[in-house]
Order: C-alpha cells, then sequence, then structure tokens
C-alpha cells in the first residue's frame, strides 16, 4: 500500500477484527494512513465501521426480522452490524437496532468479532437520538421476553413525555406518525446516519 490507503487495499491485509482493535500482516495504523483528509488514527471506531460495512454489503439485510419488530417498525436502513428500525410511535423520538445476523436471542449470542461492532452502533445512535432531539435521557434496553430476536430499543426520553419517570412499555398505546411527519423523520434520520434514502 502506498501513502493513501482506500478500505479495499486495506480490506486485502487484514486478519482479523476483534475487541474493537483492527489486526492484519503487517498493518500499523500509519499504513492505513489518511481517509477523507484525517489519518485513521485519530478515528479508529469510524474506520473499524467503514471496513466492516464495506465487508458486508453483499449479505447487509439477510435476517429475517421477527414479525412483531416489523410490524411495529419502519425500516431506516443499516449501521455497522444492525438493521435500525423507527418505532412507529410519535409518542417518543425511538430506535431499535436488531444486529443483522440469524439466530440470536441474547448478547452472549453475538460472536467476538460482532460485540464492539453492536456496541459501536448502540454509542452511534444514542449520540444521534440526542443530537436531533436534545432529550433528558437516553433509554437502552434488550429485553427479548416477548419478541425472542436479539434487539435493542434505544429512546429519548423527556420529563414532560407522558410515561415518564417509568419505562415506556404499558403506559399507552402507541400512536403512529402521520404520513407527513414520517416522510421528513426518516429523511432525517437517514441523512443524520449517512445512509441512502431508501433503506
Amino acid at each position: 500500500m502506498g501513502r493513501q490507503a482506500t478500505q479495499g487495499q486495506v480490506l486485502s491485509k487484514l486478519a482479523i477484527v476483534e475487541n474493537g482493535e483492527i489486526f492484519g500482516s503487517q498493518v500499523e495504523w500509519r499504513l492505513l494512513s489518511e481517509m477523507n483528509g484525517q489519518t485513521t488514527r485519530q478515528q479508529p471506531d469510524r474506520f473499524l465501521q467503514a471496513c466492516y460495512k464495506q465487508k458486508r454489503l453483499a449479505t447487509m439485510n439477510q435476517t429475517e426480522l421477527h414479525p412483531t419488530l416489523a410490524k411495529d417498525g419502519i425500516m431506516v436502513g443499516s449501521l455497522s452490524a444492525c438493521m435500525v428500525l423507527l418505532m412507529n410511535d410519535r409518542h417518543y423520538p425511538w430506535l431499535v437496532l436488531v444486529p443483522d445476523r440469524p439466530g440470536l436471542r441474547d448478547f452472549d449470542d453475538l460472536t467476538e468479532t460482532d460485540v464492539p461492532l453492536v456496541f459501536a452502533d448502540i454509542k452511534r445512535t444514542s449520540q444521534l437520538l440526542r443530537t436531533m432531539f436534545r432529550p433528558t435521557k437516553i433509554n437502552v434496553a434488550a429485553l427479548g421476553n416477548v419478541v425472542a430476536q436479539l434487539h435493542i430499543h434505544i429512546i429519548a426520553r423527556f420529563e414532560s413525555d407522558k410515561a415518564w419517570p417509568k419505562p415506556v412499555w404499558g403506559i399507552h398505546p402507541p400512536q403512529p406518525y402521520p404520513d407527513e411527519i414520517l416522510g421528513n423523520l426518516l429523511p432525517r434520520i437517514r441523512k443524520a446516519f449517512d445512509m441512502p434514502d431508501k433503506p
């Protein structure tokens, strides 16, 4: 590789992605060079996500959603390891991450490779909700007692919301988004995630 390293060149050298670090045959951060005008040494999390996302493009969204998730959520797009759904309940800004791997029920079902990627997706989604909506608190929860497929709720909470300070479940029926609000909100979320306009 020359001084400028493309993601494809780096991927050809990668041996393993584990515990949030990149290891490869004679690959050092200095050889990862500059991408988008910034050194990867300064942004390893984003570089890791970009490499992994490129590696999985051909197989993304191959995991079948549980019928309840498909019914209650609206597909936003995909991150490094997770599909992103918008919960169709306008009471709360509420996103759901579903790791795009078959047969997962609990966090300990994730591989060592996937654990840092899923948690990076959780962090990125939490930061997006905080930036977009300025909530009092971000709730992150993975229950799965009713819907066994591993999924993570990330909910922006406000002292003024109808369930505060209790959890959101069982307080009131969901109120679906009107088409005009949804037509504005989905593009905003996708743009904030740097996702395509269509999932």
